[in-house]
């Protein structure tokens, strides 16, 4: 069966779904495949609800595809895609939530941090309090002297 005029360009469209019904119905026929064929296909790629009349849903942009049905096309028929912004699109969200889990890793390390810090700051309050204590010979530096007000580890003697 010979491609029509209308089947060897894509439609004037900016629209992604048009353009993929377009891709998807060219792919398949430069293949040779029917829609009962690729039907086939897809179901062997684990996609069992696949049937000819959701082919031709899917070349007539009356069916959404998830992104595995859009990888077992890729696979069967070649670039599915291409001249569409999905691309794009799942680039953009791809990068989205790796950032989104940048910044969730990123969180947890800060209070982490934020956690050793505070832990050292008390164990660096509770050695000076042990040395000014305990240590005759220990002479604490105006800078001890200075932060011993500092931290969470403060310890004050009873009278």
């Amino acid at each position: 069966m010979a491609d029509s005029d209308e089947d060897l360009y894509p439609p004037e469209t900016t629209d992604d779904m048009e353009v993929l019904a377009f891709n998807v119905a060219r792919l398949r026929k430069r293949l040779g495949m029917s829609q009962t064929a690729l039907a086939q296909a897809m179901q062997e790629q684990g996609l069992s609800h696949w049937r000819q009349n959701t082919v031709s849903r899917v070349e007539t942009g009356k069916q959404e595809l998830s992104v595995r049905e859009l990888r077992a096309l890729g696979e069967i028929l070649g670039p599915v895609l291409g001249g569409t912004d999905f691309a794009g699109t799942l680039a953009q969200a791809a990068r989205g939530t790796l950032n989104a889990m940048l910044v969730l890793h990123l969180r947890r390390l800060h209070l982490a941090l934020d956690k050793s810090m505070t832990e050292l700051a008390q164990a660096d309050a509770e050695i000076r309090w042990l040395r000014t204590a305990f240590d005759d010979d220990y002479e604490p530096t105006e800078q001890e002297l200075e932060g011993r007000g500092e931290g969470l580890g403060e310890h004050h003697e009873e009278a």
